[in-house]
């Protein structure tokens, strides 16, 4: 008997998250960017870290950076074209 996959997991409050597969499917599909799957992922840290304590150091900005200077080049390379 094949185990079917789930695409999400419940949090604590009950709401859905998103599988990798899904955070994956959407990135492909252009659904959602990097940015926002990476800003969600850092407000669900900060509303659980208190409960948690599970993180020594929680940098933002550094996890957002590379993405965002990805895009910069990525719309600067367009207009050269």
């Amino acid at each position: 008997m094949a185990v079917q996959e789930k695409s999400e997991s419940r949090n604590d409050k009950g709401t859905s998250m998103a599988s990798i597969r899904e955070l994956h499917r959407q990135l492909v599909n252009k659904e959602r960017s990097a940015v926002e799957i990476t800003q969600e992922a850092l407000d669900r840290i900060t509303q659980l870290e208190l409960k948690l304590k599970s993180f020594l150091c929680v940098t933002a900005d550094r996890a957002t950076a590379p993405i965002k200077l990805r895009l910069k080049w990525l719309v600067n390379y367009d207009s050269w074209a």
